[in-house]
């Protein structure tokens, strides 16, 4: 992915001012750990807004992560966890001085650690500036993150973080090992990101079903719905038909992203392959149930994997967790390959909203499967099906289409 994102001559009319687009992971392709997430996110909104919006744009990047660009700003802060925990008041200084000496009129947030929502709270108050957050996890209504009750594997509707969390809390502990899940953690980034939200003067949000969510359960009143825009760079490829007949995973590999199902789901679905792109703690797993029509190709550059789903029939995302917003259907839909997932989160809200795949009941693998055959041999209608998401993304995720949403957006704090 190239930045800046787009060169135009048709710009909206910039509001000037100077904004910090502020990150808590990293920054681009190169920040954090992988290159589907808001790391890629901050690097994307800090060039729409410097090249179609015209603001003047600050980088800050809190903590050590990764970054691809040479001008982002570090404040590492306090190295005493408690003093992270409790109020981190180095960050807050730093942040402060940072903002006084660059004329920082807005903050636009992408964070998901609990330590920094104290320090900008602090500043927004301190200094006057206008704070926007955009979500960026489930995290902000689940103490889990996944919105699905365990051990029952069902969504859930509980107004978080409440004492029924504990159960669902102790249930995915013991049944997936995972240790982010604990009781205290939870809580706690629940309750900070809330927080958060509610110190906000806008809150966007790519999900419609969970703006709904915050609206109802966290009673917030400041949401904007703005799906994340596409990498431009997959609309300047031409469309065209499949050139293989296999089926393809593009993602993390553990549990919330259905890992742990690719080696049953190639079994259905044989003899068609099922290729898998990406890393994660299932690797191990993966790579011991590998068979005849399960390849695994481990990560791949941004090049590798455009040639994969050039090639491939159908892209599956058989996520077992409320996605927020997936960037691998939006890729998939950008380059005319259809979907095929359980109707769960951000893929079924895509899917839905592009017709654009197959959406099976949770967690029914074998209707899941059943799609995949019926779209990895039939070419012409695994075509057709993802042009029409080609024309959705087209039509409604272009990073002009955001500008434009983020300019009403300031134009409503000078009404």
């Amino acid at each position: 992915m190239n930045y800046p994102i787009l060169n135009v001559s048709d710009k909206p009319v910039g509001l000037y001012m100077r904004i910090a687009v502020v990150d808590d992971a990293g920054f681009g392709l190169g920040g954090g750990r992988g290159v589907y997430g808001k790391e890629v996110y901050s690097g994307a909104l800090s060039a729409i807004y410097r090249e179609l919006v015209g603001l003047d744009v600050i980088k800050i990047l809190l903590g050590e992560g990764a970054t691809e660009f040479e001008d982002v700003i570090r404040i590492v802060g306090s190295k005493m966890p408690i003093v992270r925990a409790l109020y981190d008041g180095k960050t807050a200084e730093q942040l402060s001085k940072i903002v006084k000496e660059k004329d920082i009129k807005v903050i636009h947030t992408n964070i998901n650690n609990p330590r920094y929502v104290n320090p900008l709270i602090a500043v927004k108050k301190r200094l006057g500036v206008k704070l926007i957050t955009t979500v960026h996890g489930w995290a902000f209504v689940c103490p889990t993150g996944w919105k699905v009750r365990f051990p029952e594997m069902k969504s859930c509707d509980i107004r978080a973080p409440g004492i029924k969390c504990i159960k669902c809390i102790r249930s995915m502990n013991k049944v997936l090992n995972y240790k982010y899940a604990e009781i205290s953690k939870g809580f706690f980034l629940t309750y900070s990101l809330q927080k958060l939200a509610r110190n906000s003067d806008i809150v966007i949000v790519p999900s419609k079903e969970l703006a709904g969510r915050l609206t109802k359960e966290v009673d917030l009143n400041n949401i904007v719905y703005i799906p994340h825009p596409v990498d431009p760079q997959l609309l300047s490829i031409k469309p065209t038909s499949p050139e293989s007949d296999f089926a393809l995973f593009i993602g993390r590999l553990d549990f919330s992203k259905g890992a742990h199902l690719l080696p049953q789901i190639a079994d259905l679905i044989k003899p068609i392959e099922l290729h898998i792109v990406g890393q994660g703690p299932l690797k191990d797993y993966i790579l011991k149930n590998l068979s005849k029509n399960l390849v695994y190709h481990g990560y791949v550059s941004n090049e590798e994997k455009i040639a994969l789903l050039r090639k491939a029939s159908v892209v599956v995302t058989p996520s077992i967790y409320h996605e927020l917003y997936s960037y691998v259907v939006i890729e998939a839909l950008s380059m005319a390959r259809p979907v095929v997932a359980f109707s769960l989160g951000g893929p079924k809200e895509l899917i839905e909203s592009s017709e654009a795949g197959l959406l099976a009941s949770p967690y029914n693998l074998e209707e899941l499967s059943e799609y995949v055959k019926s779209l990895v041999p039939n070419k012409e209608r695994s075509f057709r099906l993802g042009l029409k998401g080609r024309k959705y993304v087209e039509e409604n995720l272009t990073p002009m289409k955001y500008a434009e949403k983020l300019q009403r957006v300031f134009e409503s704090f000078y009404e």
